[in-house]
């Protein structure tokens, strides 16, 4: 087996003579699914030093295979490195079920790696990523009607649909973090941490903007403030109420079999209390659903409110392939002097609504 510094001068001198796709192609299975340390990004950058070594490598070729230019003051991730993994089981050992496992590795994607702190992408947003530029999505504002033939020799009358189109342009949340150089010596897990409250910090905040997001401040609309959102009263609300918003959702053409509920904690405590007829379940039932709908909870809902909808209407559009990676050598002297490590990381998307009549807003539960 070579040592990583001749397999680094075999891949550099490859370079010359092929692409970079088979370049990359010369890691071995377990370079390629290995991860870049934060940490040791992180040391590079506030020591103002590029990005070196196996990291630095990597994330180039990152960079080139994507076309974008590589900065190794400021490098560009893949979304791939926000997933916390897992010690692996080792391939063909028969310990711990070894056996099952093969020797390759699935990557997770954009949506795996974000879902188990969104409740929103659980309820089924649709994602797009890799955008590059200010993007336009055409949606159908009144469909294609048609019409029957009378005789084999008649034409079809002419009724084309109405399109419009939305406006996805970038939009960029950014957060920090610090730590100290004894939790980096004494934390074994700090990159898996790392990358979780990184992960769950730019959901919620990207799930919050997608929600209640006033459209200004650099935040996209969101879809309690977006115009022509179905609107019921919550007042006592009963299990007859909840078929009324179903009516109201099957009136609009929503796709049935695709809706859900998204509430506060608070909204499913009044309904999973509130049977739907004396001696019958409870409005949510134990295993979240109501109506028979899948049904989540979240803080980022608005008090007292409760949202019913095919959830695929509402689009989160991902600007990159990745995320950007930065730290300074320029922290404060207090920080210096305490050894304290920082990182920022960016993100750059936006949400929009294709359809708003797909949702209806119950307000103040009671």
């Amino acid at each position: 087996m070579l040592d990583p510094i001749s397999a680094s001068a075999r891949r550099t001198t490859q370079r010359h003579l092929q692409s970079a796709t088979d370049a990359l192609n010369l890691m071995d299975s377990t370079e390629q699914r290995q991860q870049p340390s934060f940490v040791r990004i992180v040391d590079c950058l506030k020591s103002g030093r590029p990005v070196d070594g196996y990291d630095g490598e990597r994330l180039e070729e990152f960079a080139r295979l994507r076309g974008i230019d590589y900065d190794p003051f400021a490098p560009r991730m893949p979304w791939t490195d926000l997933a916390v993994r897992a010690t692996p089981l080792t391939v063909g050992s028969s310990a711990g079920g070894g056996y099952l496992v093969d020797g390759g590795l699935t990557a997770p994607g954009l949506i795996d790696i974000f879902r188990p702190f969104s409740p929103l992408i659980a309820s089924g947003v649709t994602v797009y990523d890799g955008l590059t530029q200010n993007a336009i999505f055409p949606r159908v504002t009144g469909d294609v009607t048609g019409g029957w033939l009378i005789a084999e020799t008649n034409s079809a009358s002419e009724s084309p649909p109405l399109l419009g189109q939305i406006a996805a342009t970038p939009k960029t949340w950014a957060a920090t973090c610090r730590w100290s150089r004894q939790l980096e010596l004494q934390a074994p897990n700090l990159e898996n941490f790392l990358r979780q409250i990184f992960a769950r910090a730019a959901i919620m905040a990207i799930d919050t903007a997608a929600l209640n997001g006033p459209d200004q401040l650099g935040q996209p609309l969101g879809l309690l403030n977006a115009a022509g959102i179905g609107t019921q009263s919550g007042t006592s609300y009963s299990h007859a109420n909840s078929w009324t918003t179903r009516t109201s959702l099957a009136t609009a053409n929503v796709n049935d079999a695709a809706v859900s509920w998204l509430g506060t904690p608070a909204v499913r405590g009044i309904l999973a209390a509130r049977e739907r007829g004396a001696g019958d379940e409870y409005i949510w039932s134990a295993n979240d659903q109501v109506t028979g709908r899948n049904a989540q909870v979240s803080t980022i809902v608005p008090a007292g409110t409760l949202i019913a909808g095919d959830f695929s209407s509402l689009t989160y559009a991902f600007f990159g392939d990745g995320f950007q990676l930065d730290s300074t050598p320029f922290n404060s002297a207090n920080d210096f002097a305490a050894g304290i490590s920082a990182m920022r990381i960016m993100v750059s998307v936006d949400t929009f609504l294709q359809h708003a009549s797909a949702f209806v807003v119950v307000s103040a539960v009671t």
